[in-house]
């Protein structure tokens, strides 16, 4: 892939930024004949996908990774690229510690066994009825919900606190949002934490049903998917170009910060919104989509691996799942991909604890899952043969994953921001899909909405021409 100062500067379309979203986009506007410019900061493609190595060579996802059965977008570009996917996790039983009490629950088991009777039935209720909030959401314009105003104003932490009764009906179903849906319930609203659920039918996974978005990955690495197709679209792809300054002026110019210069007809712009704001734009943004980028903010997420000389748990019949209601490490799961003889852990660490008091260095992180894997699968989680871990916020162009979420009031005052073209320039980003919101697939189906609103376009000013 061309550096800037080799790259063509004149197409249709220019994108900025070479993940899912970009990359999809610049497909589809390729695959209907026009030319297209992608512009990628990183000296790579991918976005928020990224593979590591372990010492012994092998591959393993430091972002985005897992395929589900809906997700069928994406699916369309692993075969096209001739990749494949293969199963995530293992079968075997769940463990739980609550209250320093740790259960396991087997497979077929509910997993609201660890609770009393009366904590799981209020659990369920409040489950159905956020299920019914929802089923209410308008998925396209969520600020046209009825009743959105209400569910706006107030936090996701707030509702969970006035529906569940007891603490530890409370704590549970906090935690069980938290292992979905990564921001603090307090960051976001009621309406933001419905649209997300409903944008990927995580309703299910709430009462321990269903983990389907999750139950696959790339063979490889999620990141081979964009690696395809920045081949396929070879020169058009400029990496290591950081664009800076967007000027509308007879079409759209984008400026990177060592002065090279892209001209196009129309721009899609797919960073994630809080880095689209901090863009120059020329003129400025309107009014309400400025404020809506003020108020999208990033997960803090660091990913966290600890490799074992073999799965052990599993020879417990543990699948190596396993759910904390204390401390910075709340979610485990087993990560060892197929054909690989150690085993692999892999633990988040999110939201308000990546700042403080929680871990906030590599040493005290690694010893925080340490703790966490020895609660959960015993003395011999103590001694992995090594650690790894990514941190995103400390990405330059990405400043944390796996999407970013709307604080309360934001749907409801400057929603429809969040896709409205601005002249020539046009939005794209897993935080702008309707279906899957927050994973690749959304990524995908927002890359090719937005190649639609752009072909249409020019395909208006060429008629209009006439």
């Amino acid at each position: 892939m061309p550096a800037a100062a080799d790259a063509p500067d004149k197409a249709d379309v220019l994108v900025v930024g070479a993940g899912f979203s970009g990359l999809s986009a610049a497909l589809a506007l390729v695959d209907a004949g026009r030319s297209v410019t992608v512009v990628e900061a990183e000296p790579r493609v991918g976005g928020r996908t990224r593979s590591g190595m372990t010492a012994d060579g092998q591959w393993l996802e430091l972002g985005g990774q897992w395929v589900g059965p809906e997700h069928l977008r994406l699916r369309a570009l692993i075969a096209r690229f001739g990749l494949s996917t293969e199963p995530s996790g293992r079968t075997g039983a769940v463990v739980r510690v609550t209250n320093g009490i740790r259960t396991e629950i087997g497979e077929g088991e509910e997993a609201l066994a660890v609770l009393s009777p009366a904590d799981a039935a209020d659990v369920r209720q409040a489950a159905e009825r956020f299920a019914a909030i929802v089923d209410s959401v308008d998925m396209a314009s969520p600020w046209s919900t009825p009743g959105a105003e209400s569910l706006d104003r107030g936090t996701f932490a707030d509702w969970i606190d006035r529906s569940l009764g007891s603490p530890a009906a409370r704590s549970y179903f906090s935690e069980s949002c938290e292992a979905i849906f990564a921001p603090d319930p307090v960051d976001v609203s009621l309406l933001h934490a419905a649209y997300y659920f409903g944008s990927g039918g995580h309703i299910r996974s709430l009462l321990g049903v269903s983990r389907e978005a999750q139950e696959e990955r790339v063979t490889g690495g999620a990141s081979a998917v964009c690696v395809a197709i920045g081949e396929l679209l070879g020169e058009r792809v400029v990496t290591g170009a950081a664009v800076r300054t967007i000027r509308v002026s007879d079409g759209v110019e984008a400026i990177t910060r060592d002065g090279a210069r892209f001209r196009a007809r129309h721009v899609i712009v797919t960073l994630p919104p809080p880095l689209a704001g901090r863009l120059e734009y020329d003129p400025i943004m309107p009014s309400r989509r400025d404020q809506l980028t003020q108020r999208l903010h990033a997960i803090s997420v660091v990913k966290l691996y600890l490799v074992y000389e073999t799965p052990f748990w599993a020879d417990a019949g543990l699948s190596g799942e396993g759910v904390l209601d204390a401390g910075p490490i709340r979610v485990v799961l087993d990560n060892t991909p197929v054909g690989y003889p150690r085993g692999v852990l892999v633990a988040f660490i999110e939201g308000a604890d990546t700042i403080g008091p929680g871990p906030t260095d590599a040493e005290s992180r690694r010893d925080a899952f340490l703790a966490a894997a020895v609660l959960l699968f015993g003395a011999r989680a103590a001694d992995p043969l090594e650690y790894l871990e990514f941190d995103w916020m400390s990405e330059e162009f990405a400043r944390g994953c796996y999407s970013g979420h709307l604080a309360p009031g934001t749907w409801t005052r400057y929603g429809p921001a969040l896709t409205e073209s601005v002249g020539p320039i046009h939005w794209a980003g897993t935080e702008t899909a309707g279906e899957w919101t927050g994973y690749m697939e959304g990524a995908v189906r927002s890359g090719e909405r937005v190649a639609a609103e752009v072909l249409a376009a020019l395909a208006a000013e060429e008629r209009g021409a006439l």
